[in-house]
């Protein structure tokens, strides 16, 4: 029972550990090319203004599929207006709603009934991401991480750490288990070899010795 709780934690920590890097590396592309941060086959992304309140609110984490430009085009003209991602002309990344669209592209604003205005960036196929399929606070995870990215980053970072070492122990405490198990069966087949070479001189001590009673009546 022991050793299955060692192997369960064994590969909890390694699966702690595969998620962490793929958590830093994901985040990592995505800031690095403007993009949606992608873990398994899902894209994401959190809030980071109230342009779409009461819609959106700060901090939601969106769930955004991919989407063809033409295809947002016709789903205004059936009366849709979808919320899109997409990269805005000063290189950032925007949700906002889709209102309309003209020879230049599709027209978006935000939600938020303090903006009046529309965007001045035109969507088009080059700059879109995507659709907003789903959106969920987390618990209020997606807000903590946008008002606490340093700390998030540190605790990131020391989780990590504390993952390698735990790995690294295990590593090493597994190795030092497979040797001492080695030097024990070692131990045991020299020991039972002993005894038979024991059996084998004592057995034929006692044949000798018979022997030489035979010989002496």
């Amino acid at each position: 029972m022991k050793k299955i709780s060692k192997f369960i934690l064994y590969i909890f920590g390694g699966l702690l550990l595969v998620l962490a890097i793929v958590f830093i590396i994901s985040g990592t592309r995505s800031i690095k090319n403007n993009s949606l941060i992608k873990i398994f086959g899902k894209s994401y992304s959190i809030v980071e203004t109230d342009s779409m309140e009461p819609t959106i609110l700060i901090g939601e984490i969106i769930i955004v599929e991919e989407i063809s430009y033409q295809e947002v085009r016709e789903m205004l003209d059936n009366g849709e207006q979808p919320n899109i991602v997409f990269i805005n002309h000063l290189g950032l990344k925007i949700v906002h709603r889709a209102v309309d669209q003209d020879s230049l592209g599709i027209i978006t604003k935000g939600d938020n009934p303090n903006i009046t205005s529309v965007d001045s960036t035109r969507v088009v196929e080059s700059n879109l991401l995507g659709i907003v399929v789903g959106q969920t606070k987390a618990f209020g995870i997606g807000k903590f991480i946008v008002n606490s990215r340093s700390l998030i980053f540190l605790i990131a970072i020391i989780m990590l750490v504390i993952v390698l070492i735990l790995e690294i122990r295990n590593v090493f405490k597994h190795l030092k288990d497979k040797k001492e198990e080695e030097l024990n069966e070692k131990f045991k087949l020299e020991k039972e070899k002993l005894i038979e070479e024991q059996k084998h001189l004592l057995k034929k001590e006692i044949e000798n010795e018979i022997k030489e009673s035979g010989r002496k009546d």
